[in-house]
């Protein structure tokens, strides 16, 4: 698995930079029901790859972080990231790959809004969604009649819940960026990790 480890901004939505509280949702869409998102755009891939393989990614990532990033302990001690990095390490072996993907994550998580982590073959359900003064909404989809939706939760857990569960996994060093970071729920792995 080749770990794409980015230390530059790699999505900016629409509404980013701005304070959120000044926001206005897209206006709701009529009264009608709601279509049932099941399926990512792609099949989970059945095939995983092997422990060794992502502790080398995983060794990659410590040490590009070392080598390239400008600052990289400016939001986070150097010790910190060492102890995350040793409980990363020590969970892979029994992890899966969603959980794996989740873990490193957590990594990048601990860095600055600059920091972003996504791996590859990453499935993604076909809606962007950001967050609003008042909720959670879908910003674009693959079927246009959902923009402007409200997300109220994924499969029973509360919008309030997955927020604080994907907390923990956005690179950020202001309050806007974990805003911004509202579009990771889309993400298969890191729903299932």
């Amino acid at each position: 698995m080749w770990i794409r480890f980015v230390v530059v901004m790699s999505l900016v939505l629409a509404a980013c930079g701005g304070d959120s509280s000044d926001s206005a949702p897209p206006s709701a869409p009529p009264s009608t029901a709601a279509p049932s998102i099941t399926e990512p755009n792609e099949p989970l891939p059945t095939t995983t790859v092997d422990t060794a393989s992502w502790l080398a990614d995983l060794d990659l990532m410590d040490t590009s972080l070392r080598t390239i990033h400008h600052d990289p302990f400016g939001v986070v001690p150097e010790a910190d990231w060492d102890a995350r990095f040793a409980e990363v390490k020590e969970l892979f072996p029994e992890a899966t790959p969603a959980e794996r993907i989740v873990a490193m994550a957590s990594l990048a998580g601990l860095l600055d809004t600059h920091t972003q982590f996504f791996g590859d073959d990453q499935l993604m359900y076909e809606v962007l969604l950001y967050r609003f003064s008042d909720g959670v909404y879908v910003v674009a989809a693959s079927d246009p009649s959902m923009v402007g939706w409200q997300l109220e939760s994924i499969n029973g857990t509360s919008v309030a819940d997955l927020e604080a569960a994907f907390e923990p996994l956005i690179p950020a060093d202001n309050p806007s960026a974990i805003i911004g970071a509202t579009y990771l729920m889309s993400y298969v792995d890191y729903l299932t990790g």
